[in-house]
Order: C-alpha cells, then structure tokens, then sequence
C-alpha cells in the first residue's frame, strides 16, 4: 500500500471552547489556519500534515471516532484503497480529488474511520 507517514489529524471541539482551541492552537503553531468557516479551521504544519478543528456540527455522517481521527499518506490512492478492502476495511464514499492531494475516508472492522491521502503534482 505505501504508507509514508500520518498526514491528517481532526479533533472535534465543543462550541464554548472552540474559540479558544483555535487560537491554542494559532499560537502554538505560530499562524493562523490555512483554511477557515464558522465551526471549522485547518492549519497545516511546515511537513504538509494537517490538523482540523471541527464544531460537533461539522462532523461527517460517518462520524470522528469519539471526536479524534487520523489519516495516512500513500503513495497510490487507489492502491491503498484496494489494500483497505482486502484488509477486511470498508471505503466510506468516493476518492475526493483537490488541485494539491486525493483523499478517502474508510473505516476499520471496528468502525472506526480514517482517511487515505495521496499528494499530487
């Protein structure tokens, strides 16, 4: 499948303290999101990983694992999502296809979801 690392991370944070995660978070990282809407925010660290912060209100229908989920970077999308499949996993929609990364969600046997990312250009 070529794993090359964990590349996404999301949290789900509650209403009241949203506002202040964001900016622990705008601090610690030492810039403001990459990405931005009310209840969301996504900042990208200097190796390309990814941290959201969603509202409870921006969490898919498939849902976030009790509030916390992780992704890996492959090096094949379709590849890894064949590995999912035969793993025993199951794929969660279709391959969603940006400018800079092709992503996918799948979840465990247990249901626990995760995403598929791979770069491209």
């Amino acid at each position: 499948m070529g794993i090359k690392g964990i590349t996404w991370h999301a949290v789900v944070v509650d209403g009241e303290a949203f506002g202040s995660t964001r900016q622990f978070f705008n601090d610690l990282l030492g810039s403001g999101p990459a990405w931005e809407a009310d209840g969301y925010s996504a900042f990208q660290t200097p190796d390309g990983s990814d941290l959201e912060l969603l509202a409870p209100t921006h969490v898919p229908a498939y849902g976030l694992n009790d509030g916390v989920a992780f992704g890996f970077m492959v090096d094949d999308i379709d590849e890894a999502s064949a590995a999912v499949e035969t793993a025993g996993g199951t794929l969660v929609g279709e391959v969603v296809r940006t400018d800079a990364v092709a992503y996918r969600h799948f979840q465990d046997p247990a249901g626990r979801t995760y995403t598929l990312t791979q770069p491209l250009g």
